[in-house]
């Protein structure tokens, strides 16, 4: 487990491992010995899976322009000839 402030943070953030994912979270201490104590605990509820599990995972980037990028690509307009120049060349 590793304990860590980010750059103009004033609070702790928590890093660890537990049941093969990597969990970070701010432990909302500003001295490093009360941000132990509340890492801790973050650790054994992960240990215990009584953390909260991801409300959904992100779609990889090919789901993503089949469902929602090149449909709205293909629903536009054609860009002006001219336009199409300046941009690609």
């Amino acid at each position: 487990m590793e304990l860590y402030r980010q750059e103009k943070s004033k609070f702790w953030t928590a890093d660890f491992v537990a049941d093969g994912r990597r969990i970070r979270r701010s432990t909302r201490k500003q001295t490093k010995a009360a941000a132990l104590e509340v890492a801790m605990e973050f650790y054994r509820k992960a240990q215990r899976s009584q953390l909260p599990e991801r409300r959904q995972t992100a779609p990889s980037l090919a789901d993503f322009a089949e469902s929602e990028f090149l449909p709205f690509i293909r629903a536009r307009e054609p860009l002006h000839k001219s336009a199409t120049r300046v941009i690609f060349e």
